[in-house]
């Protein structure tokens, strides 16, 4: 029956979400001891059982709380300023517009249509400008923070998450029509700035409203999303009441540390690095871990994360990682005794964002080099690409169980999601070295990488006790390359099929000191990296040691 009614819950949700969106701004808890459910930086729940009545009989008639509530008031349910998030889009725009068409001769490689009405009839009122780009790694996976910035362009003005996505959309296709209308209409741009922003930026809002709740205007935590902070400064200024804001029910917010030692089995390689972070977790129905029973399905955020890292030395990065997820809808239900034992789960559709790149050390893979003009690429060397991947996690279904047992809580999640990625060939280094590399697919000749459809299927276990935390995550992510839709296609004399794979296993085990707020950490981390061109199969197994200290504040 549980799964009969969560199914339910889950369509109703989604059939009436545009309602939603509107109708339960103005809902409210009813009950006092949710709306002082103030999370802490904690591994454990924040319980209210002082507030409640801890009776048996009580708690058997679901006196804690009720057995369908309202979702919580959403914090864009001020008046929405379309108009001021326009007004910013195109300051932002008129810039941007502004230094590309004064550089356009830098960009030679992307004229292909000219200011005529045959020509822009064909890119306006037929699909054929529709095609990959290709421009370099780091100037395509960076579409993401670009919708992110037009995203909260629009969020932190009061629109809710889908009309912020429309707006980013809209903010896309503006860039590829007129400002670039000399130019393709570019696929992997649109994915990246309309989807990509979407996660990134919804996560990027969260995290921003969040600490804005919680620390004065003076603190640098709250400049993390200076978009967010700017918009309500202006609200203030203009008299404007702020919106309505609900704390979410858990959280973890770290900084962490440390020394890191990396192995690869390839040709026995090894270095030690430092690495530093930071990472957010927002579990958004403030009920969470509060005492009693809840069901109820939601359009509202019910998740959101973001992570980022970056390791090196001699003063010099080697790795860099970036992701966001959110979970923008979906069914929560939860029980909880006053001794803090029960579980609780959402379940709901999300998506994610995610990019990592290793540092080159060959001149072409630095994004230096320009397609199509008179550059020495020294074809007569073996390639020496070094991976990277920045991926689009379109849309799936996520899932998230806390078993208490006090002192114990066990978390289990798992999702799974259809991926459009840039992804560095792996196998195009070993086949270079006997294989004639011309014709091409024109990013994978330029910058090692290609355009590829995927999935990423992710696992994630956490088990804290007290002051001790055991984390495990094991994610798999495999792609197929996409054929047939390369700017210069008719170019290619051979467009071949390629396949990666990438397997990541992670264990962690920290200790938590409270007086300091500081958590020892040591971890492995395993990277299983695989792919295929043709008959070449490569593959190299990376195991990475780290060590150091996580701050909670």
């Amino acid at each position: 029956m549980k799964i009969l009614r969560l199914l339910l819950c889950l369509l109703l949700t989604i059939g009436s979400l545009s309602a939603q969106d509107d109708d339960l701004n103005a809902a409210a808890l009813s009950h006092g001891g949710i709306d002082s459910c103030t999370a802490l930086f904690s591994l454990s729940p924040q319980s209210n059982i002082q507030d409640w009545d801890l009776s048996a009989d009580s708690y058997r008639r679901g006196a804690f709380l009720s057995e369908s509530m309202p979702a919580p008031p959403d914090s864009s349910s001020s008046t929405k300023q379309l108009s001021r998030a326009v007004l910013e889009y195109f300051a932002l725009m008129g810039y941007s517009q502004t230094k590309y068409w004064l550089t356009y001769g830098r960009w030679i490689e992307d004229w292909h249509y000219e200011l005529k009405w045959k020509d822009q009839s064909r890119r306006f009122l037929t699909f054929e400008a529709w095609k990959f780009d290709s421009n370099n790694f780091i100037l395509n996976w960076t579409h993401g923070l670009a919708g992110a910035l037009y995203f909260n362009f629009a969020r932190s003005n009061h629109l809710n998450k889908w009309e912020s996505l429309l707006f980013g959309m809209a903010s896309s296709l503006y860039w590829e029509y007129i400002a670039e209308w000399r130019n393709v209409i570019s696929i992997n741009d649109n994915v990246m700035t309309t989807l990509g922003g979407l996660a990134l930026g919804e996560a990027w809002y969260q995290l921003g409203t969040y600490l804005q709740s919680q620390f004065r205007d003076s603190n640098l935590l709250t400049f993390l999303n200076p978009i967010l902070k700017l918009n309500r400064w202006i609200d203030r200024t203009n008299q404007v009441d702020p919106p309505s804001y609900t704390l979410p029910g858990w959280h973890e917010i770290q900084f962490f540390f440390g020394a890191r030692d990396l192995k690869g089995d390839s040709d026995g390689w090894s270095r030690a690095q430092i690495k530093g972070g930071f990472h957010a977790q927002l579990i958004m129905p403030p009920e969470y871990g509060s005492v009693g029973r809840i069901s109820r399905g939601s359009g509202k955020t019910l998740f959101s994360e973001i992570y980022a890292d970056i390791s090196g030395n001699d003063f010099r990065y080697k790795e860099f990682n970036l992701a966001a997820k959110v979970v923008y809808l979906g069914y929560f239900e939860q029980e909880l005794d006053p001794l803090q034992n029960g579980y609780s789960y959402f379940v709901g559709l999300g998506s994610a964002f995610s990019v990592f790149k290793k540092r080159p050390v060959a001149f072409y893979d630095g994004g230096t080099v320009k397609v199509k003009r008179d550059f020495d690429l020294r074809l007569d060397e073996s390639r020496n690409f070094r991976d990277k991947l920045a991926a689009v996690h379109i849309l799936g279904p996520v899932f998230d169980y806390t078993a208490f047992s006090s002192p114990w809580k066990i978390r289990l999640g798992m999702d799974a999601f259809l991926d459009f990625g840039l992804v560095n060939a792996f196998a195009l280094n070993e086949y270079s070295e006997n294989n004639d590399i011309l014709g091409i697919k024109t990013t994978l000749f330029y910058y090692g990488y290609y355009h590829a459809l995927g999935a990423s299927l992710s696992s994630r276990l956490t088990v804290n006790c007290r002051n001790l935390e055991f984390k495990s995550v094991v994610l798999y992510q495999f792609y197929d390359s996409i054929e047939g839709a390369d700017r210069f296609q008719e170019e290619l004399s051979n467009d071949f099929n390629l396949r990666d794979s990438r397997l990541r296993y992670f264990l962690s085990l920290g200790y938590f000191v409270p007086v300091l707020s500081i958590e020892l950490l040591v971890s492995y981390e395993g990277i299983d990296r695989r792919g295929t061109i043709r008959k070449i199969r490569a593959k190299e197994l990376e195991n990475r040691l780290f060590m150091g200290l996580s701050y909670k504040f």
